[in-house]
């Protein structure tokens, strides 16, 4: 194992090895740390003979890590929040002065189940406070808590890294969500008729399948899936207007058969539920700003103080 002497190591090039990490890019990384790009050069050329690795290569979107600066990042990001929180002293939060501006990641659908509650009780609580409601989900919420672009994600999270802490919220099942007046079967739909029609299904990549496909297959049975879409929003217009079927989180299908006028019913198969949480970084766990909202986010769920 390579050691290396810890009395040869600037702080300094940590915060640009983050810096590069999060932005990709030598020339945005200077700017983010208000050096010009020689010096940022100059940080990486020292950072690549300490750790004895390239640490990034050129590729077609910019600096891409590789497997070494993969395995330092996290544990290196919780390092230096560790030592600014232990530099920066109490920190207070006061609700009703604060025109602090909250952002958090979430998909469509947690947006659609979580922000008018929370609206309201962020207005009440904390009148001049805001929210800022940013696209993230469980493939690019850790990286966005990290690179502090958003102050927690609401998800689903079935694995964090050991330097981020979450609290569940919420369990969610799916429903059957369609047109009555476009597709003419009854509520509850039947296996055969929910085989016989196409479906919309909401993915975050293209052409990966859903759970309701692996559920079909133990069965050797299939579905038609007409469109893919990563938003849950759009599922819900296009179910308006084509004659389709989409398996819709409950809490989304129900906002939709008010906002649309959708039928919602249970889908002809058990299915599995699953958990709606907050992630949120251990570096913030003591920021009485981010208590704040994370206990507003709790209540507003119905949860205990």
């Amino acid at each position: 194992m390579h050691r290396i002497d810890l009395r040869k190591i600037d702080l300094n090039l940590l915060k640009a090895f983050v810096a590069i990490e999060g932005s990709r890019s030598i020339t945005k990384s200077a700017d983010q740390l208000g050096i010009g790009q020689p010096a940022m050069s100059h940080a990486l050329s020292r950072l690549r003979e300490m750790m004895r690795d390239e640490l990034f290569v050129r590729g077609p979107g910019g600096m891409v890590p590789t497997l070494r600066a993969l395995e330092l990042i996290g544990p290196i990001r919780a390092a230096l929040s560790q030592i600014e929180a232990a530099l920066g002293g109490p920190q207070e939060f006061d609700p009703a002065n604060s025109d602090k501006r909250f952002s958090i990641g979430m998909s469509d659908f947690v947006a659609a189940a979580i922000l008018p509650a929370l609206s309201k009780a962020l207005a009440a609580a904390a009148p001049s406070t805001s929210i800022a409601a940013l696209n993230a989900d469980r493939s690019n919420a850790a990286r966005l808590i990290d690179s502090r672009e958003i102050d927690l994600a609401v998800g689903f999270f079935p694995e964090v890294a050991n330097w981020h802490r979450k609290a569940r919220l919420f369990d969610e099942g799916h429903a059957c969500v369609y047109n009555p007046k476009l597709l003419k079967v009854r509520t509850p739909i039947t296996l055969k008729e929910y085989l016989a029609h196409p479906h919309v299904l909401v993915t975050l990549r293209a052409g990966e399948k859903g759970f309701v496909d692996d559920i079909l297959a133990k069965s050797k049975l299939k579905r038609k899936v007409a469109i893919t879409t990563p938003y849950f929003l759009l599922a819900g217009y296009l179910l308006h207007q084509l004659p389709m079927i989409a398996s819709l989180p409950r809490r989304y299908a129900e906002l939709c058969a008010v906002t649309s006028k959708l039928a919602v019913g249970p889908l002809p198969f058990v299915t599995p539920t699953f958990t709606v949480s907050m992630m949120w970084h251990a570096r913030d766990q003591a920021n009485p700003g981010q208590a704040f909202l994370r206990h507003l986010i709790s209540k507003t769920m119905g949860l205990p103080s």
